[in-house]
């Protein structure tokens, strides 16, 4: 079956289809244009209504729907009222009971068995046709049901008698008008659908649209007798035929397609069925991409963001679940109305319709679940929902609404899916994450290979122990200056070799035991002083030394490397088993290393150490720094200039002359209590 053309079935439990409410001509008084961007590679048409984005459908392998194949029976499974048909696909097909018709059936009496094993044997050569394309691991599900779609028509095989109209032709007297002419044209044994397109025209015309679909299943049938399963019978119109076919009416305003190929297919497709639609047809010849110019281009990479934004300044969020489709409405920054009961209301009213379109758009398909913001009124639960439905009356898919708004605000429903998404065309899963859309933090790994480490430290019998890894979880191994390489040493009690791997996924990791003869085989072993290019790891963080990496072995450059440089020439200072210290070549070293001092140049003496002065050498006083007077030896105070008392120190008083008291003076001294006494001064050392 086609799109729109569906029969009406009774929706039990509560469950209803969207209205289509009014009239056919009503819901077509929108002005509805499109574009056909045809490419080697790709067809593309997007379908805009009232200058918005509506629908957007893209072929790259032709379209396999609607196909019809000389199939055969390979598998029976009674316990799940299937079967499994090889149609020459790489997958075979899924036959499930209900997709199997009998005579009874075609009767229209009741089936005498509900069981396939009764229906189908293993085997077995039968006509099917794919109602659902591959789906992933899926293969494609089928019909015997073969139904032949024509512009006003459409013929279906083995189900005589019957005659349905498209639901969306609302006015009664035009369906009571078409379903007796689809009685009077329908060929014995067969049934037909009228479609939306027939709309107003006349017998005539659909007599001639059902000629052409009974030379087509004519063709069908004799291609069958000619052929062994599997093989192909049939094939349906690619995308831009189907188009025309199916959305091209006289409620279209244009249809602009940039390939002359196609455009002559499309004139050609016209000139048999819709003459009057050929003058709405313009060849785009622009410099500008069609695409481009009408902004459709940045409308497509908008399709494949989680989150779509809305006019009052909420948003809905959409995920994509292994069975459903979850969509959640938020206010995000929308704070206005009159109350929070109002800001509630129109936030979901303005997501009740977008998320139609966004369901268009995309080509949602299967069980989707809607989060709408808890509404406490029923009135506003009704206006929300009605919203909704009235948004999907343009959906060209076959689609049912599971009751009404919860409490909760969810609401469910179904809607046909056929194809891959949008989503499914366009990407595929992420091969870093495997489209979990998570990793594990370098933390997390860090910790599981330490635990690993431990676990097959008790177990195996190595002399030593080597890690490849990812650079990012190696720095948290090895941890600041090596201190987390050599705590995990100490615990294993074995010497730890930790080597960074760019090329290795950030989740995997290698963990190897060595002979003690082995190790120099599998790593590079550095010396002290022998100089190497360093490649930068990481990002450098305040107040660390910069982490280099050479054939991954980890390495902290003190100093000032080149800044912005990913690679420099270092000199080793320091080498263990994970982790060594170096300086950039043609730069001191900032010191020598702990517990030994550094041999001064020759002809330059070594600096004293911070807080203490360098001694003068023999016989000759040290200078005074300049502006300031030469200190007295000790015990001496210096003499003031003639003429000039000399200065108290800071904070402290003036003391009386000599001759005025007898008694020594009294001071805290650094170290002493409040009684210390001062030590007298030493005599001065000869110089």
């Amino acid at each position: 079956m086609t799109n729109g053309t569906s029969r009406g079935t009774s929706d039990p439990g509560g469950s209803r289809r969207a209205p289509r409410g009014g009239s056919s001509r009503g819901r077509d008084n929108l002005t509805r244009e499109i574009l056909i961007n045809d490419g080697d590679l790709e067809s593309r048409v997007a379908i805009l209504e009232d200058g918005r984005l509506a629908e957007i459908l893209i072929e790259r392998e032709a379209r396999i729907v609607g196909n019809i194949y000389k199939a055969k029976i390979v598998n029976v499974v009674p316990g799940m009222d299937a079967s499994f048909v090889d149609i020459g696909l790489p997958k075979n097909a899924f036959l499930a009971l209900g997709d199997i018709t009998s005579e009874e059936a075609d009767a229209g009496r009741p089936r005498r068995t509900d069981k396939i094993a009764d229906l189908v044997k293993k085997g077995q050569e039968v006509l099917v046709q794919i109602v659902r394309a591959p789906l992933g691991a899926k293969g494609a599900r089928v019909s015997t049901r073969i139904s032949l779609p024509g512009r006003f028509l459409v013929l279906a095989l083995g189900d005589g008698g019957y005659v349905g109209v498209s639901r969306k032709i609302d006015t009664e007297e035009e369906r009571q008008r078409l379903r007796k002419l689809g009685e009077e044209l329908a060929p014995e044994g067969m049934g037909l659908i009228v479609r939306t397109e027939a709309e107003g025209q006349s017998v005539r015309e659909l007599r001639k649209d059902l000629d052409f679909l009974m030379e087509l299943h004519k063709r069908t049938l004799k291609k069958e007798q000619e052929v062994k399963a599997p093989a192909l019978i049939h094939e349906d119109l690619p995308l831009i035929s189907k188009v025309v076919r199916d959305v091209f009416n006289r409620q279209a305003k244009e249809l602009v397609v940039d390939s002359r190929a196609a455009y002559e297919t499309i004139m050609e497709l016209l000139s048999v069925a819709g003459r009057q639609l050929r003058t709405k047809v313009r060849l785009y010849e622009e410099k500008m991409p069609l695409f481009a110019a009408r902004g459709i281009e940045e409308e497509i990479d908008k399709l494949l963001r989680r989150r779509v934004g809305l006019v009052s300044g909420g948003h809905i969020a959409i995920d994509h679940a292994e069975g459903f489709v979850a969509i959640d409405v938020n206010t995000g920054r929308y704070t206005g109305g009159a109350g929070l009961a109002e800001t509630i209301l129109r936030t979901n009213l303005e997501a009740a319709s977008e998320i139609a379109r966004q369901l268009r758009l995309r080509d949602l398909g299967g069980i989707i679940v809607m989060d709408f913001i808890d509404m406490d009124k029923p009135k506003h639960r009704t206006q929300v929902m009605d919203a909704f439905l009235a948004a999907l009356k343009s959906d060209r898919a076959r689609t049912k609404v599971h009751h009404r708004i919860s409490p909760l605000g969810l609401v469910e429903m179904t809607r046909k899916r056929t194809a891959e998404s949008l989503r499914g065309t366009l990407c595929e899963a992420c091969p870093y994450c495997g489209g979990s859309g998570a990793i594990r933090s370098p933390l997390t790994m860090a910790l599981t290979i330490e635990r690993d480490l431990l676990r097959q430290a008790a177990e195996d019998g190595g002399d030593v122990f080597l890690v490849r890894c990812h650079p990012q979880v190696s720095s948290v191994l090895v941890g600041f200056d090596g201190e987390h390489a050599e705590k995990i040493e100490k615990a294993i009690r074995k010497p730890l070799y930790i080597r960074s791997n760019p090329t290795m996924h950030l989740e995997q990791y290698e963990i190897t035991a060595l002979g003690a003869a082995q190790l120099k085989h599998e790593v590079t072993l550095l010396k002290q002083g022998q100089e190497v290019i360093g490649r930068l790891v990481g990002e450098p963080k305040v107040g660390a030394p910069a982490m280099f990496a050479v054939e991954g072995y980890h390495i902290g450059v003190k100093g000032e490397p080149p800044t912005g440089e990913r690679e420099v020439r270092v000199r080793m200072e320091a080498v263990g088993h994970s982790y060594g210290e170096a300086v950039p070549v043609g730069q001191q070293p900032a010191g020598p290393p702990a517990g030994r001092k550094e041999a001064p140049p020759a002809g330059r003496k070594e600096a004293p150490p911070a807080g203490r002065k360098e001694a003068p050498p023999a016989g000759r006083k040290e200078a005074p720094p300049a502006g300031r007077k030469e200190a007295p030896p000790a015990g001496r105070k210096e003499a003031p200039p003639a003429g000039r008392k000399e200065a108290p120190p800071a904070g402290r008083k003036e003391a009386p002359p000599a001759e005025a008291t007898k008694k020594p003076s009294r001071r805290r001294g650094r170290r002493g209590g409040r009684r210390h006494r001062k030590k007298p001064a030493a005599p001065p050392s000869a110089e």
